[in-house]
């Protein structure tokens, strides 16, 4: 193509054809002009296109962490019921002028086979607080490479914000939770044994082989419960936390779902 250019300027030069010459220059710069311009948008194009991939490489890892929040939340519902299950049992006993033998306490897990399983774990689960996991990796390296404005759609970016700064509210709340743990277990471990404070950490033939070559008294473990003047405000403490514990999940998984289903649509209708 230059090859044929260059003889046809030629030609026109050797037959003293300025008008033709002429012509023949500018049609050449427009080609240019037009060429450069093509290979500018061809570019844009594929920029466009990269930063497209990169956007939905993003929202698809936040699809994915949304789904691993939901899933920790789940998990921590049971645990925070369970918790807050055995709270319940301890005030029960305490409560109650029966003999630990007389009291029908709730399992607060299936696992929890025997009457005295039931029992001792509930005093060592009751002042136990679980916080679930917030998988915040795809957003916090989002914010670290300050790529942000590479989110097109205005209102799905303002979701996936607001999720996130939700998560950040509720470490106000997280120390009143901690010092209602820390209360009980000092008064906890005041009254059991450290071998039966970590009961509830064993396996079913572990429990079962730790009771068989122990002597445990329950009344005398019961007295000592009954006895201590905090224990009960202590309890209620824990119940209270894990039952703000249990609210803020479920709206925590609220927001998550209609986050992970904004998140699922505008994947499935990408442009």
């Amino acid at each position: 193509m230059a090859r044929l250019f260059n003889k046809l300027r030629k030609s026109l030069l050797k037959s003293n054809s300025m008008r033709q010459y002429f012509k023949y220059a500018i049609g050449e710069i427009i080609l240019v002009v037009a060429g450069i311009l093509i290979a500018l948008q061809i570019n844009n194009w594929n920029e466009e296109r990269k930063l497209k991939d990169i956007e939905r490489s993003y929202l698809e890892s936040f699809a994915e962490d949304i789904r691993a929040d939901i899933e920790s939340l789940e998990n921590h519902r049971d645990i925070t019921r369970m918790n807050m299950q055995s709270a319940k049992n301890v005030v029960q006993v305490i409560s109650s002028n029966k003999p630990i033998a007389e009291i029908d306490l709730t399992p607060p897990s299936p696992y929890d086979k025997s009457d005295t399983i039931i029992f001792l774990n509930s005093i060592s689960r009751a002042g136990f607080i679980w916080y679930p996991e917030v998988t915040d990796y795809t957003f916090t390296d989002l914010k670290s490479s300050g790529g942000t404005a590479i989110l097109r759609n205005k209102e799905l970016k303002k979701k996936i914000f607001r999720y996130y700064a939700l998560l950040g509210n509720y470490d106000d709340w997280k120390l009143q939770k901690d010092e209602a743990q820390r209360i009980y277990q000092n008064i906890q471990s005041g009254l059991l044994d450290p071998s039966l404070r970590i009961l509830s950490n064993y396996s079913e033939e572990e429990k079962k082989d730790f009771l068989s070559q122990n002597t445990i008294d329950l009344d005398e473990i019961t007295n000592k419960l009954r006895a201590h003047p905090d224990l009960e405000a202590a309890l209620n403490g824990m119940i209270y936390s894990q039952g703000r514990l249990l609210l803020e999940s479920d709206f925590r998984e609220f927001r998550a779902e209609a986050l992970l289903e904004m998140l699922e649509e505008h994947l499935e209708n990408w442009e």
